[in-house]
């Protein structure tokens, strides 16, 4: 814990160096906040004379009380601390370097592990391997050096599948009794067939450290479509835990999308749910979710990875509103490219929809006036048609192609308003 008195200390960040104390950066500033000051949160006009607030890019509060040069950087150190003896490595140092990859400061971990990955010191690999193999575990279940050395592995480029003996290592890594190690060994893992039988064999899908199954359903996720995989995550999916965690039930909802006829084909088999699986509801909403996809895009939002829009009905809600320096108009939401895409713009004063595939464009446009604010519904149906409603009311209609037969491999666009923050 670190505080002050001092209403312009404002540490950010925190390390612990290479001499093992914590150094913090403290941004040190009288104006921190980045939007302007509401009418109730305020300072006086003593403190702060002026009641116009000068808005930039992205509407940050533009101030010359606002310092962008300085701040102070702390040293905290321990008392009773040993002296420190300064460390050099170099890339030629090996048994240095090596000495350094178990050291208990990670700075030096770090560091010794960038020279060797930097200088391709392939000679390591033995003394890598004997780091890894080390069965111990510290005070608090940690072996910070087989990590490292197994990280150190990955960007050497041993794990691609030429080097039996380093997978070897990693596979044994898989099963080590630190739960970091058996993390970092099963991030590194090619995303291929044999180490998807790797992590069933070495059953981290039901690790007893949430962390680490999370890592092994994160690395699933990445590999090849399973049918056996997907009913694994229908399995694990049932376990109460693991929908009670909110990233882990993200990770599982991921690879469930990944795996999803597996899956599907496992819950079409499943017996009735028992009443405790009944009250979660986790395994029926990654279900319901494979054949009712959606998607909330928030101000300034983004999707990580292209929904997959193949034989399925686009259906796009939202609040439109007119900005306070510009007229009602641009891109509200797109997907795809030249060739075949969908789009929803405002025009003109008029709302559209276009659809392209197979070589022809489909458009729809409403009529009458906008209201500068108001609720869209926009639709792409599997009855050939796509329409679009303005506050209950249809505004627009046409026939359209069928529904994607393929996926839209481009990322969601939408527009995104910086200057109407308040709507």
């Amino acid at each position: 814990l670190m505080a002050s008195s001092d209403e312009w200390f404002g540490p950010v960040h925190a390390e612990v160096g290479p001499d093992g104390a914590v150094w913090v950066a403290d941004w040190y500033n009288f104006i921190i906040q980045h939007n302007v000051f509401v009418e109730r949160q305020a300072p006086s006009e003593m403190v702060l004379p002026f009641k116009e607030q000068p808005r930039g890019q992205g509407n940050a509060f533009i101030s010359p009380l606002r310092d962008l040069e300085y701040g102070r950087i702390y040293r905290v150190i321990y008392k009773k601390a040993k002296p420190y003896t300064p460390v050099k490595l170099t890339k030629d140092d090996m048994p240095g370097l090596l000495a350094a990859l178990e050291s208990d400061n990670m700075f030096w971990r770090m560091t010794a592990q960038r020279l060797l990955v930097e200088a391709k010191k392939m000679e390591a690999l033995p003394a890598l391997y004997r780091i890894i193999n080390n069965q111990k575990v510290d005070d608090i279940g940690l072996n910070s050096p087989a990590v490292h050395a197994i990280w150190t592995l990955q960007g050497l480029g041993v794990l691609e599948g030429s080097n039996t003996e380093a997978m070897q290592v990693v596979t044994k890594a898989l099963s080590h009794p630190a739960a970091g190690v058996r993390k970092a060994a099963v991030q590194v893992l090619p995303k291929n067939q044999q180490s998807e039988a790797l992590i069933q064999t070495a059953n981290l899908l039901n690790d007893p450290n949430l962390n680490t199954r999370m890592a092994a359903v994160i690395a699933i996720t990445a590999m090849p479509k399973s049918q056996k995989i997907g009913e694994l995550i229908y399995a694990v999916s049932l376990k109460p835990e693991n929908g009670n965690d909110e990233w882990l039930s993200r990770a599982l909802l991921a690879a469930a999308i990944t795996h999803e006829d597996g899956f599907k084909a496992a819950a079409a088999k499943a017996p009735p749910a028992s009443p405790e699986m009944q009250m979660s509801g986790f395994t029926d909403r990654i279900n319901k979710a494979l054949s009712e996809e959606v998607y909330a895009l928030t101000r300034r939002g983004s999707l990580l990875y292209p929904p997959d829009v193949t034989g399925k009905e686009i259906i796009i809600k939202g609040v439109i509103s007119k900005a306070e320096t510009r007229e009602l108009q641009g891109v509200i939401i797109a997907q795809g490219g030249k060739d075949a895409g969908y789009g929803l713009y405002i025009q003109n004063g008029k709302l559209n929809m276009v659809v392209k595939q197979g070589g022809k464009t489909y458009k729809a446009s409403s009529t009458g006036t906008l209201p500068e604010r108001f609720d869209l519904l926009a639709r792409l149906s599997a009855n050939e048609e796509m329409s679009m409603s303005v506050d209950g009311k249809e505004v627009g209609k046409t026939k359209a192609a069928s529904l994607f037969k393929e996926p839209l491999t481009q990322g969601v666009r939408i527009g995104q308003d910086y200057n109407n923050e308040n709507k």
